[in-house]
């Protein structure tokens, strides 16, 4: 038993390493990559906005994960615009286009009920988004 501890705790020992070691090089260029991208404006404040992970948001937003576990907002305006709106995702091109002003018609949205529906969406200071049915 006290072998196979020693070899479990070798092993366990070398994980940090190897994981160094074989990190893919474009799993950090790429996140690299996709802040230095031009979004657009925040339309709160002005400032650019980044994308992170799936949304995009303020870059002077700062989160803090407080004692519950929880994310929380603790300096910027506090915009962001998530990628899956009532299931369906943004693309990046959808993204650029809504932080240019654009209003965009889509298609493949499902309502709370289920239903499917077709809607146009634009930026919304307060929400992200939001749906414009007038048009």
């Amino acid at each position: 038993p006290s072998e196979v501890m020693d070899m479990f705790h070798r092993e366990a020992l070398r994980i940090p390493a190897d994981a160094t070691a074989n990190l893919k090089a474009d799993a950090v260029t790429r996140t690299a990559n996709t802040d230095a991208q031009e979004w657009g404006d925040c339309p709160r404040c002005g400032q650019p906005v980044r994308k992170t992970g799936r949304m995009w948001q303020c870059s002077t937003n700062k989160t803090e994960k407080t004692k519950d576990g929880k994310w929380a907002t603790t300096a910027g305006c506090g915009w962001k615009m998530f990628a899956r709106i009532a299931g369906k995702t943004i693309t990046d091109q959808t993204a650029r286009r809504l932080l240019a002003g654009q209003t965009v018609t889509l298609k493949g949205f499902t309502s709370k009920s289920g239903k499917k529906f077709d809607a146009a969406i634009r930026i919304d200071k307060e929400r992200g988004t939001a749906f414009d049915f007038d048009r």
